[in-house]
């Protein structure tokens, strides 16, 4: 897809694979989870997103999160760091033997610890979650 998604709400009882989207605007793509973005919901499975490119050089990913049991390895063009306090980004069940695959963003220039893993702020208001 080379438009931009801007669905509230993608939840998916399985698997999902290879996702590549021109941007992510207001959007919660969830694989096996419901309820809250903070990822203290449920998880129904052992499911996988990924993996994701977003392509839009500005604005590419807004205010979404992302949720599944694994995420893998996520691109992201651009990236709105901000949104007025409210965390946002990619939520991974650890607990689970989940994992983050990682995590690029070209603009403004952000990556993913794997070696350090867990949970990591990476700029303003996005973050990757594990719990």
């Amino acid at each position: 897809m080379a438009g931009t998604v801007t669905s509230p709400l993608i939840s998916v009882g399985g698997n999902v694979g290879s996702v590549t989207v021109g941007a992510f605007n207001a959007t919660n793509l969830f694989a096996g989870y419901s309820a809250p973005t903070d990822g203290t919901g449920t998880f129904s499975g052992a499911f996988s997103i990924g993996p994701i490119t977003v392509k839009a050089s500005a604005n590419g990913f807004v205010n979404s999160n992302v949720i599944a049991t694994s995420i893998k390895n996520v691109t992201l063009a651009s990236a709105v760091t901000a949104n007025s306090g409210t965390k946002f980004g990619f939520v991974f069940q650890g607990s689970a033997n989940g994992t983050f695959c990682g995590l690029t963003v070209k603009n403004p220039v952000h990556s993913y610890n794997r070696t350090l893993g867990g949970t990591q702020d990476l700029d303003a208001d996005l973050w990757v979650v594990r719990v």
